[in-house]
């Protein structure tokens, strides 16, 4: 992207549904209220969604497929590694543990 058409914000409101924001202070104290599902983008790279109506019920995330709480990237063979070791090959048809 050329830095001739980016542009700076904290906030990013969508709609009146959620935001997207982030700042150095943990979300729940002082609490923001936000509209539930807003996500959070901490300075210290931790990731915090809303989770509930009372402005500080923030959730931090891990890394995950949001389900087991594993979390992959690829090996060297360009196959999904989980953080728990192994490797799942994946195509159109689904996974298959190898």
């Amino acid at each position: 992207m050329s830095q001739d058409r980016a542009f700076e914000t904290d906030e990013l409101l969508i709609g009146e549904a959620a935001s997207i924001l982030t700042g150095s202070a943990d979300p729940r104290s002082p609490p923001l209220s936000r509209p539930i599902g807003s996500i959070y983008l901490r300075t210290n790279g931790t990731l915090w969604q809303k989770t509930g109506s009372v402005a500080n019920q923030w959730t931090q995330l891990e890394a995950g497929d949001g389900n087991t709480g594993e979390a992959y990237g690829n090996d060297d063979g360009g196959r999904a590694a989980s953080i728990y070791g192994g490797t799942t090959a994946i195509d159109g048809g689904g996974a298959s543990g190898t």
